[in-house]
C-alpha cells in the first residue's frame, strides 16, 4: 500500500474520531503516520493497531489511546469479536478471557498481572461478576490455565466481565 492508499484507507475513521474526540481528522492521521510508520510498525501490521496503548496499576489496567481489535485468537487471521474503544479500560490483555485477545507485545504494553491459575474442577462456571449471583457467561474445563487480572472477595478476573471462583483453581 502506498502513502496515499493509507491516507485514504484511515481518513474515513479519523473523521469519526473527530466527530467523538474534537480532534481534528488531519491531527489523527499525522500520528498515525508518525506511530505505524505509514501502517508498516510491527503492531499496525501483528496487531491491527496504529497507536501504541499503555498500561499502570497492580491489576495491569490499560487504557487505550485508540480503538483496538479484540480477536477470536491469538493473530491477524483470527476474526474481529469486537472492538475496544479509545479511552476504554480493560483489566487485562493477553487472552482477555474466552476468546478475546488483544496485543500482548512488551515494546507497547507495560502490565503487571495477578497470577495464572489453573482450574482444578472437571467444569467451572464463568460468571460476569464476582459472586454466584450473577449470570453465567460459558463453562471452562479443568486443567486449563489463565491469566488473572483482579481478585475479589475469593474470585479471580479473566477477562472482561468474566469472573471464576478461586476454590476451583490453583496458582501456578
Amino acid at each position: 500500500m502506498d502513502n496515499q492508499q493509507f491516507i485514504d484507507t484511515i481518513a474515513a475513521y479519523a473523521v469519526i474520531s473527530m466527530k467523538n474526540s474534537k480532534i481534528l481528522a488531519s491531527l489523527t492521521i499525522a500520528q498515525a503516520i508518525l506511530e505505524s510508520g505509514w501502517g508498516k510498525s510491527d503492531l499496525a501490521v501483528n496487531g491491527d493497531n496504529l497507536f501504541g496503548i499503555k498500561g499502570e496499576g497492580p491489576a495491569g489496567e490499560i487504557k487505550l489511546l485508540t480503538d483496538l481489535n479484540l480477536r477470536s485468537g491469538p493473530g491477524m487471521q483470527y476474526t474481529v469479536i469486537r472492538v475496544m474503544k479509545a479511552g476504554e479500560a480493560v483489566n487485562g490483555f493477553y487472552n482477555l478471557g474466552g476468546n478475546e485477545w488483544c496485543s500482548a507485545n512488551p515494546s507497547y504494553v507495560a502490565f503487571k498481572p495477578y497470577y495464572r491459575v489453573k482450574v482444578t474442577a472437571e467444569a467451572l462456571n464463568v460468571r460476569t461478576g464476582p459472586d454466584v449471583k450473577y449470570s453465567i457467561v460459558k463453562q471452562i474445563k479443568q486443567n486449563e490455565i489463565y491469566q488473572t487480572f483482579d481478585y475479589v472477595d475469593g474470585w479471580y478476573k479473566i477477562g472482561t466481565d468474566q469472573w471464576i471462583s478461586g476454590a476451583y483453581v490453583v496458582r501456578v
